[in-house]
């Protein structure tokens, strides 16, 4: 089975997501600024990282954005000017 390249990245690309989100549900939870068990941590942030990577796919494949760089994705059209 074949994935696309833009998952793929994007799977990739999740694993550091799910570490940032964690590390912020935590800190909220610690702060006081909600308040959640243990395990709910580890759910919450694998929720915002399953919605940051669909929104991310589904953005890069709208915009056939297959480059890499970030730069593409921050400015596309400063990326059509070097075409």
């Amino acid at each position: 089975m074949k994935q696309d390249p833009i998952t793929e990245e994007e799977l990739w690309r999740s694993v550091a997501v799910y570490f940032i989100s964690f590390l912020i549900v935590g800190t909220l939870d610690y702060e006081g600024y909600i308040s959640i068990g243990g395990f709910e941590t580890f759910v919450w942030a694998f929720v915002l990282t399953a919605i940051h990577f669909t929104l991310m796919v589904r953005y890069k494949k709208k915009e056939q954005l297959t480059d890499n760089s970030i730069s593409s994705i921050i400015d596309p059209f400063a990326s059509a000017k070097k075409a």
